[in-house]
């Protein structure tokens, strides 16, 4: 199905290509188009042939680097078509929304577009935009009809997980909830290989495709910092034909790269400096010589104060052999952080990230903090042992280098 487009939110809802989420965050075209001279631009002409919605509006649209829907161009359905006309310096990912329930990914090129759809059926909705010229956008509707039927053998997967979870739930069976629980999870850590090497190859087979970078950064994200290989990454950015190296995308991908190599095994984990419950700065510098877990959380998320009854387990085993916990809260509400902290009776350094807007909120950008609650954990010389990893894994790996009966193993 297509990307459904929620006004609420005022972002496109979430469908089956979760890792291209984290693509909407980054796009910030109309910034790059801003510095280009007026000259370089063309015009790109979208024809539609739409069947069923006539009267229905349509949108060609980007997102901004914060979110937001910028709207380049509306018309409305008439007789079956409409006409969409942008500005363009050279091929890039935009959006069509239709009727304002319906999202579809197309990339805005120089010349004509002709597409056609049929919306006639609302049992049938189209998953993609058929397109009848525009090489490009052939392709890239290619590529997602493949992502789409790798996404499909996944759901009916989880379909039939759900299901079984629901019979053992009825009768209480908590053995093989356990075991399909795992199993998901193996299926889940499956899919997401598969996903990786069909983008992989798909890349060093249209290394010279405009598709390529827009494919290749959302690549480089998508990988958790634990599993990502840095050389690979790096021989996969050489592959894109240096014609593209000017291409916005190509250059996000080296951003994440960076980004990346930053936060990755043996790294040196980036210092800061946050207030902590007594009005004092603290610096990850000052805790050198010990195991440090820097645990990224917030008071108003449920599974971040759910996990204090873990690390208080892991600390009350691990604090006298050289570990300590720095938990870095991200709130605006100093008041909300203490109340919490009281509740949960925490004794480990408390530090807060007061506001999205001064130089402290930094430290979950360079620590690339996705969710909470997470961490990551660092050895005496400052260097990253794991990072991204959850409170839930720590003991796991913490008691690889520190044994319980002795300081250091």
């Amino acid at each position: 199905m297509p990307l459904l487009y929620n006004k609420k939110m005022n972002v496109p809802s979430q469908h089956t290509k979760c890792n291209f989420v984290h693509l909407l965050v980054v796009v910030c075209l109309l910034v790059l188009y801003g510095c280009k001279d007026d000259s370089t631009l063309k015009t790109c002409y979208i024809n539609g042939h739409i069947t069923g919605l006539d009267g229905s509006s349509v949108r060609l649209v980007e997102i901004s680097n914060h979110g937001d829907i910028i709207t380049l161009d509306t018309q409305h359905v008439e007789n079956g078509s409409f006409n969409l006309k942008a500005l363009v310096h050279k091929p890039h990912p935009v959006k069509i929304i239709l009727d304002e329930k319906y999202l579809y990914p197309i990339f805005l090129e120089p010349g004509d577009q002709n597409f056609h759809a049929d919306f006639s059926s609302l049992s049938a909705i189209p998953t993609q935009l058929h397109f009848e010229s525009s090489a490009l956008n052939i392709a890239y509707t290619k590529w997602l009809q493949a992502i789409d039927s790798l996404e499909h053998a996944f759901d009916t997967t989880k379909q039939e997980y759900y299901l079984d979870k629901m019979v053992n739930l009825f009768i209480k069976d908590s053995v093989l909830i356990k075991v399909l629980s795992d199993s998901l999870n193996q299926i889940q850590k499956g899919y997401n290989t598969q996903y990786r090497v069909f983008q992989k190859n798909y890349i060093e087979a249209h290394s010279s495709s405009a598709i390529a970078p827009y494919i290749l950064s959302n690549h480089i994200l998508s990988i958790p910092l634990n599993d990502i290989n840095i050389t690979e990454m790096e021989t996969l950015l050489d592959t894109i034909d240096p014609m593209l190296h000017d291409d916005h995308y190509y250059k996000i991908s080296e951003q994440f790269m960076a980004m990346k190599k930053r936060l990755t095994k043996n790294a040196i984990a980036p210092d800061f400096s946050l207030k902590t419950l007594d009005d004092r700065r603290l610096s990850l510098a000052d805790y050198r010589s010990k195991y440090i877990y820097l645990n990224f959380w917030a008071p108003w998320n449920g599974p971040s104060t759910k996990a204090f009854t873990v690390l208080k387990d892991i600390y009350n085993k691990y604090n006298s052999k050289g570990f300590e916990i720095i938990s870095i809260c991200d709130t605006p509400d100093e008041f909300l952080w203490k109340e919490s902290l009281q509740e949960h009776n925490i004794h480990w350094p408390q530090t807060i990230i007061e506001g999205k807007n001064n130089e402290d909120a930094v430290v979950t950008e360079i620590y690339h903090i996705e969710q909470l609650p997470t961490g990551f954990l660092i050895d005496p010389e400052g260097k990253i042992l794991e990072p991204n990893i959850s409170p839930n894994n720590l003991e796991a790996v913490l008691k690889t280098y520190i044994n319980i009966n002795n300081p250091y193993k």
